[in-house]
């Protein structure tokens, strides 16, 4: 019995230490939203208050970027390794920005009262974008002028699709698929198996195609979206972005840290170890074994072998920070057995994701915070300088 027991706590340490990441030193504690890559190299990841980070060493490290706007950043596309697009929004405003110069620098093409939640280009002119109250909107100069579509909606739209320049797909709110086969002129609504919202979808080629939905699970066709078929994937979690790197093997990231892989065009799917139980927003794969996943408080995750396993983006070691006392009504100590001579931000959230208190230190060991004004209640707590990144529970009580 003794051994039975030794053998169990063995495996699960070796499951905890096969599947732990440590969180990136992105500089922002904001969530991201959407990440695209442009070759194995060159990436970026955006989202929360107008955050837009890059990388040209292929995840090593990441740089922040200044975007001009402080709305929500939830999807981006380039058209080729310098020009770039942007879409997002936040209540009742919506923005589009362009780059030029592979990030450096990005303008506001557009400026309006909805959301827009995804942009796709089929060339280097022509663009799309959708978003709330049933929002489709076209260019066919870079992103100079914009014009409206009729989608035949008033939901929203969440994820736009092209397989070439003149077949496209939407889907969003309510289960709703719309079609084009024309670069947008007219969309049909194509009958859907269910009314839970839809978050992404991908073709992978001009019959066969993805979409995913709020509550796990996936819809395939085969047939150009005349017909979708409800594929179970025995998970409850919403699921948020679909990728498909090739015609066999895909991925879907979402709600609770959840990855899922098919290795035979979406018929069944597997759950992998991200690692994390932060919520993933968007998955993107550079080739056939490296691919990056995103998602709240700043996560990003990394594999270079299909997604067997995810890895952290940086490998520095974490400096042990302990909070005391905990549960606590008033003031907190936070500490570790390391000297830091480094800037420290202490950012905690509450159960939905709320920042509540954001404090920054320099030199200091420990560190206390005033917590008085926190309901009870649990939240989390990011603690983050360059010696590494880490996240604690705290109970108030």
């Amino acid at each position: 019995m003794r051994k039975i027991i030794f053998l169990f706590f063995l495996l699960i340490n070796s499951l905890i230490a096969f599947s732990q990441w440590n969180s990136l030193e992105s500089g922002t504690t904001n969530w991201l939203y959407a990440v695209y890559f442009t070759d194995v190299n060159a990436g970026y990841a955006v989202g929360q208050s107008g955050t837009i980070l890059k990388t040209i060493n292929g995840g090593e490290k990441w740089t922040l970027t200044e975007s001009g706007t402080t709305m929500a950043l939830l999807s981006i596309c380039f058209t080729d390794s310098v020009t770039g697009y942007l879409a997002g929004g936040d209540w009742d405003k919506g923005v589009i920005l362009k780059t030029m110069n592979a990030g450096t620098t990005w303008t506001t093409l557009l400026s309006n009262n909805r959301v827009l939640t995804s942009v796709c280009f089929t060339n280097e002119a022509r663009g799309y974008v959708v978003g709330d109250s049933g929002t489709i909107l076209k260019t066919i100069d870079g992103g100079t002028t914009w014009i409206a579509l009729e989608s035949g909606t008033t939901k929203v739209l969440w994820s736009v699709f092209f397989i070439d320049s003149i077949n496209g797909y939407v889907v969003g709110q309510g289960g709703t698929i719309l079609k084009t086969t024309d670069a947008g002129s007219t969309w049909s609504a194509l009958a859907s198996p269910t009314d839970f919202t839809l978050r992404s979808v991908f073709f992978t080629d001009d019959l066969t195609g993805y979409t995913c939905s709020v509550n796990g699970f996936i819809l395939k066709t085969i047939d150009g979206g005349i017909t979708w078929k409800a594929i179970l994937t025995g998970i409850n979690k919403t699921c948020y972005s679909i990728y498909f790197p090739d015609i066999n093997s895909g991925y879907v990231a979402g709600g609770g840290g959840i990855i899922l892989k098919t290795c035979n065009e979406g018929n069944t799917w597997s759950s992998l170890s991200s690692g994390t139980n932060a919520t993933l927003y968007s998955i993107y794969f550079v080739n056939d074994t490296t691919g990056y996943a995103v998602g709240i408080y700043g996560t990003i995750l990394k594999t270079t072998n299909g997604g067997s396993n995810f890895v952290p983006e940086t490998h520095t070691t974490k400096p042990g920070y302990r909070i005391f006392p905990n549960p606590a009504n008033d003031k907190i100590n936070v500490t570790t057995e390391k000297k830091l001579q480094v800037k420290t931000i202490i950012t905690i959230f509450n159960g939905i994701g709320e920042q509540k208190i954001n404090k920054e230190f320099q030199n200091q060991n420990p560190f206390e915070l005033d917590v008085s004004t926190l309901a009870k209640g649990i939240y989390l707590v990011k603690i983050q300088s360059r010696a590494g990144a880490e996240s604690k529970k705290l109970v108030i009580q």
